[in-house]
């Protein structure tokens, strides 16, 4: 399929996810770009919208959400160095060209220094816009907690397991037992999380549909639980890109849909498009367990 056949969103994705690894190993952009989209585009259409990008939170089930990026982690440098991406097919790695991301020396792996830059960036970004956040979700993994620390130093910040980058096969989205992290971030709180081995990832990688889910169940959680007007949400590329392009209604933003650079702030505002208790029971898992965390009515901010 020529290049000129694709949509603007096509060519957003193939700049930024596919070009690179065309050019190191010669093969058909398109043929990888159109893969990828194929089962984000049937989900755009048929995942049902429960949430909607509105002009500002200020009405009942509305919320500003502070959605980030983590900053560049040491597994980016892998890629940039290896010249390309994943290379992996629906999941399975590739034979011929070595995924960059599996590398059992790539396990949970932290920020880089140009990655903390980033994130101090991105707290120069929000120290007078976010005022009103106190609670930060995080996902539980290095790059994302020290990106939650760097750019919401002085928020709550707990971690979520739901906001977990799309699960299995890359180790770089594998987390490290708890007991070790906790160690690392102290002043984090890990009531949320129930086991301290990581029971989610496996040599399969999860699907779009079940990370969508899961990012509509984390977010579902959130607005249930969490009295704030205003929450931070610290995640990872696919995961952020799962939301804002299939779980939320971005169609009056559009620009809203784009994927996320590291280090990126894009404040939402979320309209909850049915009332919380017409909302069927979400699956409860050791991902999502917000029912437990007793404190997030709060709204001091410390």
């Amino acid at each position: 399929m020529p290049k000129a056949g694709l949509s603007p969103v096509e060519l957003n994705l193939l700049e930024l996810f596919v070009a690179p690894l065309a050019d190191a190993v010669k093969m058909d952009p398109a043929d990888e770009l159109l893969q990828h989209e194929r089962e984000m585009s049937a989900l755009r259409s048929t995942f049902p919208k429960l949430f909607r990008v509105v002009s500002s939170a200020d009405s009942q089930n509305t919320k500003t959400v502070y959605f980030v990026r983590h900053g560049q982690g040491h597994h980016n440098v892998a890629a940039i160095q290896a010249g390309h991406g994943c290379t992996c097919k629906y999941g399975i790695p590739s034979e011929d060209i070595p995924c960059p991301y599996i590398d059992e020396r790539l396990v949970d792996p932290s920020l880089t220094e140009h990655g903390k830059k980033e994130a101090s960036v991105a707290s120069n970004e929000v120290e007078e816009t976010a005022t009103q956040v106190c609670t930060v979700f995080a996902s539980p993994l290095k790059r994302t907690l020290e990106t939650a620390q760097i750019v919401f130093p002085k928020q709550r910040i707990a971690a979520l397991e739901g906001l977990r980058e799309q699960l299995g096969v890359h180790h770089c989205d594998k987390r490290s037992d708890l007991s070790k992290t906790r160690c690392i971030f102290p002043s984090i709180d890990f009531t949320l999380l129930s086991s301290d081995e990581d029971v989610l990832w496996t040599t399969n990688r999860e699907t779009k549909f079940d990370l969508a889910t899961r990012g509509r169940d984390a977010l579902l959680d959130i607005f249930k639980h969490c009295q704030e007007d205003s929450v931070g949400i610290v995640s990872h590329s696919s995961f952020l890109y799962a939301l804002v392009s299939i779980v939320i209604d971005t169609c009056d933003y559009s620009a809203s849909a784009k994927p996320f650079a590291t280090g990126e702030v894009r404040p939402l505002s979320l309209s909850l498009l049915t009332g919380l208790e017409e909302i069927p029971p979400s699956v409860k898992d050791s991902r999502n367990n917000l029912s437990d965390y007793d404190d997030l009515t709060s709204n001091t901010c410390q």
